[in-house]
């Protein structure tokens, strides 16, 4: 039934927690990051709350940690526009805590979309380049982190003037594969599966299931499950 209407309209309407935030993305295609207002204003993520352990998101070169509340998706499983070839495409998804209306608006207020797109790793020029670059579509200028000249990126919303502290972008393993990794130990990112925040004091830091949930993260009291 198209894929749940693909997902509750894209897993907006499905929170088990009515004064949570629907937790998930809209399937984005390539130039199609930000869907929130057209020329939003310049912002960057506050820093990361104290305490507060990430998870990291491995393959094509690139390890992302990703900071609480977060949700990680493939492109590919839910999003009706077929992916470039050659390209792994991630959606990941950050709440900014510390918007104070955010889980608001149908759980859209204070959530950010990000790409990161896995292509083959290049053999030389490994280093993370970070800069604007202007996106075919609209010609905006959006802010990427880029594996050398040619390999794999993270893309962030255009508005972004950097990550701060919805995610960080370092080299990482060439393994043509997405996985998620804590303290040395890999899962693989399972197909038609979301990744959410958890709690590290119940287990494991994060968790995959097929359908959305509010992933932990420091929530106030208004929107925390």
């Amino acid at each position: 039934m198209q894929l749940i209407a693909n997902l509750l309209l894209v897993f907006g309407c499905g929170s088990p927690a009515p004064e949570g935030p629907p937790p998930a993305p809209e399937p984005i295609a390539e130039d199609a990051e930000d869907a929130e207002d057209a020329a939003p204003p310049p912002f960057t993520p506050p820093p990361v709350p104290e305490g507060l352990s990430g998870v990291d998101v491995v393959g094509y070169g690139l390890r992302i940690t990703m900071h609480p509340p977060f949700q990680v998706s493939q492109v590919v499983d839910f999003s009706p526009v077929p992916p470039k070839e050659g390209e792994d495409r991630l959606i990941l998804s950050w709440w900014d805590v510390s918007d104070a209306n955010v889980g608001k608006g149908a759980g859209r207020v204070g959530l950010h979309n990000a790409s990161a797109v896995g292509l083959v790793v290049p053999e030389a020029g490994q280093e993370i380049i970070a800069g604007r670059v202007r996106r075919e579509s609209d010609k905006s200028e959006a802010m990427t982190y880029r594996l050398g000249a040619t390999g794999s990126y993270v893309r962030m919303p255009a508005s972004f003037t950097e990550a701060g502290g919805m995610l960080t972008v370092a080299p990482g393993p060439a393994d043509a594969s997405w996985a998620l990794e804590v303290d040395g130990k890999r899962t693989p990112l399972k197909s038609k599966h979301i990744v959410h925040s958890a709690d590290p004091a119940s287990g494991a830091p994060f968790e995959m299931t097929t359908m959305p949930h509010q992933p932990w993260g420091p929530w106030p009291a208004s929107v925390a499950p």
